[in-house]
């Protein structure tokens, strides 16, 4: 095994990265498998990834340098992070919830996208006054991809909505046909066809036990880097007294 420096690490961009994942290894260090258990939670990632056969888990572990042994530990030490992250953010993933929730909802909307102002206008008080339907009228003028599913987008989460169409979405009501405006150089035409609130079930509850564990992640990192900064400049204080 190579002894490989920090500052090569940072020359590579890999410094946070192996920071991270020796915090992981800190804080999994206790945590427990019950061999009983190991192939479920194997097969668990293995259909987590869309592998679907023996040839396509052996192509990919040649890919990413696993044989068995290596596999086996790489997935363990993945679910042992989920578990720390379960136990450790039990109690604040209720709050975590509700701060989450508005970008955790399930939209379909109607959309329709056109360059020129006057022709988005016209198309608004075509649909408005129900001369054609939305449908119609996108498959025919809609200039984004949308069109060729008659202007229909989703189930999609709010999170991966366009920030400003995504505000406008969640004040809307079902059916509400909003005129036109502006989005960067798109003149849009936009109707809240379903919204679909998301529960607090188990697999949300993993979801944001991760989340809540990358922030972690995040903030050990960085104050790792602030106590080093501070050092580097005590040690420098030092120096020249």
């Amino acid at each position: 095994m190579y002894n490989i420096s920090k500052e090569k690490l940072a020359s590579w961009g890999l410094l946070k990265k192996f920071t991270i994942e020796q915090t992981i290894d800190k804080k999994v260090i206790d945590i427990s498998v019950d061999e009983s258990s190991v192939k479920s939670i194997l097969e668990e990632w293995i259909k987590s990834k869309n592998i679907r056969s023996n040839q396509e888990l052996e192509k990919w572990k040649k890919e990413n340098g696993f044989d068995d042994n290596g596999f086996k530990e790489f997935v363990i030490r993945i679910w042992k992070w989920k578990e720390w992250c379960k136990k450790e953010f039990e109690n604040e993933i209720p709050s975590y919830y509700l701060k989450r929730k508005p970008l955790l909802d399930v939209l379909t909307y109607s959309l329709l996208r056109v360059k020129d102002q006057n022709l988005a206008i016209e198309l608004y008080l075509r649909i408005k006054e129900g001369e054609s339907t939305f449908k119609t009228i996108a498959k025919k003028y809609s200039e984004g991809k949308e069109s060729s599913n008659g202007g229909i987008i989703g189930p999609v989460s709010i999170s991966n909505v366009h920030p400003l169409l995504a505000k406008l979405l969640q004040i809307s009501k079902k059916g509400q046909l909003w005129k036109p405006r502006k989005i960067e150089d798109w003149w849009i035409i936009v109707r809240l066809e379903e919204i679909r609130n998301i529960e607090l079930n188990d697999q949300i509850k993993n979801m944001l036990s991760l989340e809540l564990g990358n922030n972690f992640l995040n903030k050990e990192f960085e104050k790792n880097v602030k106590n080093k900064k501070e050092t580097i400049k005590e040690e420098k204080l030092i120096l020249n007294q």
